[in-house]
């Protein structure tokens, strides 16, 4: 069975999580996050979701730290996995809305670029490890990687792809167009460019 690697479980992770439950392909997910006991308890709920919906996923928790490049280097080694999907960030990015209004506006006016260090860390390790494993596997980085794939690709550790944050707006834009006009949202279809536009500064 193949099996995919899947780091993090945050809000991102969880959401993958509950999707991959209810997949038909037969692979083996391997959870990894620094807090093994709350990746078992996601493990747990989405298997028992998707057993409502007639699945059975393989689904295995484990704990990971990516500080740790040499004992993720192993684990990878060990496992052989297909993919591995980095889900990680240092913190999540809400978290910069409890600094003080002042603290926050200056962090903000350098737009993408305060986040830089935060997206990238974490995504850099872990791709340090899957390089040093020797593993041929598809690297899916989640972590901003419009901004941290670029970046990535210089170092030598360039991801096999990412993923943006422009169809995550889509939804809610034909939403909002099909409700105002009256027309079925299967037949609005939208062009966004400029991602991430309505996150950075001013917001």
């Amino acid at each position: 069975m193949e099996k995919v690697l899947m780091v993090g479980t945050g809000d991102v992770g969880a959401h993958l999580l509950e999707f991959m439950a209810r997949e038909d392909y037969p692979f083996e997910v391997i959870v990894a996050d620094i807090d093994e006991e709350k990746a078992r308890l996601l493990c747990n709920n989405a298997m028992i979701g998707a057993a409502h919906h007639g699945k059975d996923p393989h689904f295995r928790p484990v704990k990971i730290d990516l500080f740790d490049v040499e004992g993720t280097t192993e684990l990878i080694r060990k496992e052989k996995p297909s993919a591995v999907i980095n889900l990680t960030v240092m913190h999540t990015w809400h978290l910069i809305r409890q600094l003080p209004e002042d603290v926050y506006a200056k962090i903000s006016s350098a737009a993408l670029g305060a986040w830089l260090p935060c997206q990238l860390t974490l995504a850099m390790k872990l791709g340090q490890a899957l390089k040093e494993s020797g593993v041929k596997a598809h690297y899916i980085n989640t972590s901003l990687s419009c901004l941290t794939n670029p970046v990535l690709g210089k170092i030598g550790l360039a991801p096999t792809i990412g993923i943006g944050n422009v169809d995550l707006i889509a939804p809610a834009v034909r939403t909002y167009i099909a409700q105002q006009t009256g027309v079925p949202r299967a037949s609005v279809e939208t062009y966004q460019v400029c991602h991430h536009q309505h996150w950075v500064y001013p917001r």
